[in-house]
């Protein structure tokens, strides 16, 4: 797949809050959301429906089920860890919203994997580049 192919850019965002659903409605809008990973059944079923992207609540199977470029990660920061080392062993690039772990030598240990593993891991925080939700 060529890096032009829209198939090629599609990001699974994993988390749906107030800013997952922020980034879940920039990335329908450029055509690159790949599906939405949420914590329970329920988050899934409400979100679910006709024209909507694919949702589930297990990480792995919706990398295997969608097949993204990416993962966005805005799920609480307790689960940031596990679900950039997901997409690690997946060989997905990441972003994840600050921080990328909640203790520094978790966040130490998770870049070296990712050095290792050659994948490209971003943590950001959405003020940054964005004005605030009120």
């Amino acid at each position: 797949m060529s890096p032009d192919d829209a198939d090629s850019r599609r990001v699974l965002l994993v988390g749906h809050g107030r800013w997952g659903r922020l980034y879940a409605d920039a990335l329908r809008d450029v055509d690159a959301l790949a599906g939405i990973v949420v914590a329970t059944a329920e988050s899934a079923r409400r979100l679910r429906g006709p024209g909507r992207p694919e949702v589930g609540v297990d990480l792995v199977e919706m990398i295997a089920r969608t097949r993204p470029s990416a993962l966005a990660v805005l799920s609480p920061s307790p689960f940031h860890r596990r679900h950039v080392q997901t997409a690690i062993e997946a060989g997905l690039p990441s972003m994840v919203i600050r921080p990328a772990t909640v203790r520094a030598d978790a966040a130490r240990s998770l870049a070296e994997a990712a050095r290792l593993a050659g994948i490209s891991v971003l943590a950001g925080h959405e003020l940054a580049f964005t004005q605030p939700v009120p």
